[in-house]
């Protein structure tokens, strides 16, 4: 059980049982990996051993927990889990999220883990209209707490962990619209109904 204590080990010290793959590991990692393999030939009290350290034993689904938990984290922070397709910021994140859709759209996402996705308001696909809808959400939300609609492009200590660029380039573009009459009637009056600035020109 040498190796046994030395990934025991190697859990106590950081947390988790995502070995590096590296020469300093390659023994070790090669162990683990025999293990895997041999899952149906260990005894009971092998497996619940290497369970109590909370072994990998699909690296897949390790890795899409780690994804899942990066999700969280960009909803906590963010209020929401509309990933862009190709954001600099959230690369890792991003790419994952593309991975499911495309997973799920072809039937090879499991179903358990649709579930835990759904749960989390994971967005699958956003329409223009629900894209609108999210943004006058959002405008509204910013209302509320500032009691105005000057939303700042940039950010700033106050806000330091939301990006108001979007919605104000959304505000921008329904100011455009209104002003060439091509902002349909229901979305001018529920801009209407919170007050909303069409120009701040005197």
């Amino acid at each position: 059980m040498k190796k046994y204590e030395e990934l025991k080990k190697f859990y106590i010290e950081h947390g988790h049982l995502k070995i590096p793959n590296n020469s300093k590991y390659t023994k070790l990692n090669n162990w683990c990996y025999q293990l895997r393999n041999g899952k149906n030939k260990l005894s009971a009290e092998k497996k619940d051993l290497l369970n109590e350290i909370n072994f990998v034993w699909k690296p897949v689904d390790y890795r899409w927990k780690e994804g899942f938990e990066l999700l969280l984290e960009y909803k906590n922070k963010y209020g929401h889990c509309h990933v862009k397709q190709q954001s600099v910021k959230h690369k890792k994140l991003s790419s994952w999220c593309n991975i499911q859709k495309m997973y799920n759209h072809n039937g090879l996402l499991d179903k358990s883990k649709v579930e835990q996705l759904n749960s989390v308001g994971f967005s699958w696909f956003e329409s223009k209209n629900d894209l609108w809808e999210r943004r006058y959400n959002q405008l509204v939300k910013f209302k509320n707490d500032y009691g105005h609609f000057v939303v700042p492009r940039k950010k700033n200590p106050k806000t330091n962990n939301i990006d108001y660029k979007s919605l104000s380039n959304w505000m921008s573009t329904q100011r455009y619209y209104y002003s060439i009459k091509k902002l349909s009637p229901i979305r001018e009056k529920k801009l209407n109904d919170i007050g909303f600035i069409w120009s701040f020109r005197n």
